[in-house]
């Protein structure tokens, strides 16, 4: 009985230092996580606090869509991301251009597909609002000029345009990206459509002729402007020799619905999770093609 009793604290003993060992084994592993999940959220943290910046700017200057634009791209991030604060920020023009290329440095850069799309959808977003609320009337922001100047005498290079997904034997197999071929047809069809009815201005279509003419010229441009990007990535595709054409009185609906869907496409080019990270090029032709929809449609 006494060796019992002398034999109790020495349990106790060891049970308390065993459940400490438990503890700080579990305080360990979730300061881990918690920085494992700081780590992951890196590049969102930093889009958040950018976007955190343009908003507050943005509503301190009344520009409400563009205010609107910052908090719909801040509620695509994780919650855990954007919680930041930010106590500076710069007048709302100066603001908006630091925030775009801070977005377009991080989207090309990083090798997180989600992220890419966030950050580059954000800057077509916000760059829309920011011409909705009479900021800019520029078709591009002044930290893309020199990806367009790139795009616009672009030369065949080192291209990879496939991200790579293991078979079911484990190799690694290319895998083709199928939102590009949307992406062109949608040019093609807007750009024959216009012609067509620019070329019926005596025949019906009088009143979207001009409307038309000009969106042949643009379209025009925008063919030829991804034509060398996608031959050298082994992407291009030829238009088919005919789309359809609308009566006169739905033809205006269906140019608004046309230029729409290159927008659309242009965005599932950017959001395809089957386009490799390294493929900057594809990247920012998608980029430049949607916010000249966007230009298109205003």
């Amino acid at each position: 009985m006494n060796r019992s009793v002398r034999l109790t604290p020495v349990l106790v003993a060891a049970l308390l230092a065993g459940l400490l060992v438990a503890l700080l084994a579990v305080g360990w592993f979730s300061q881990r996580q918690a920085e494992q999940v700081r780590a992951n959220l890196s590049d969102q943290s930093t889009m958040a606090a950018q976007l955190t910046a343009l908003q507050q700017a943005a509503r301190e200057s009344g520009q409400d869509a563009l205010g609107q634009a910052a908090q719909d791209a801040l509620e695509s991030l994780a919650p855990a991301a954007q919680d930041v604060t930010v106590t500076e920020y710069e007048p709302v023009e100066q603001q908006l251009q630091s925030t775009v290329s801070a977005l377009l440095d991080l989207g090309f850069a990083t090798q997180d597909a989600g992220d890419r799309v966030r950050a580059l959808t954000a800057v077509i977003d916000v760059w829309q609002a920011a011409r909705q609320d009479g900021l800019t009337t520029a078709a591009y922001p002044e930290a893309l000029t020199d990806e367009v100047a790139h795009i616009s005498s672009y030369i065949c290079g080192d291209e990879g345009l496939t991200a790579s997904a293991a078979d079911s034997l484990g190799s690694e197999q290319a895998v083709q990206p199928t939102s590009l071929l949307p992406l062109q047809q949608s040019i093609y069809q807007l750009n024959y459509v216009s012609e067509v009815y620019a070329a019926r201005a005596e025949q019906g279509y009088a009143d979207v002729a001009a409307q038309a003419t000009q969106l042949a010229t643009a379209t025009t441009g925008m063919g030829r402007l991804a034509a060398p990007v996608l031959t050298c990535y082994g992407a291009f595709e030829a238009p088919a020799a005919s789309y359809p054409i609308a009566e006169a009185a739905n033809a205006p609906q269906q140019l608004t619905d046309f230029t729409a869907a290159i927008e659309t496409n242009a965005r599932a080019a950017l959001a395809d999770q089957t386009l490799a990270t390294s493929a900057d090029d594809i990247e920012a032709l998608a980029l430049i093609l949607a916010l000249d929809s966007q230009k298109l449609a205003a």
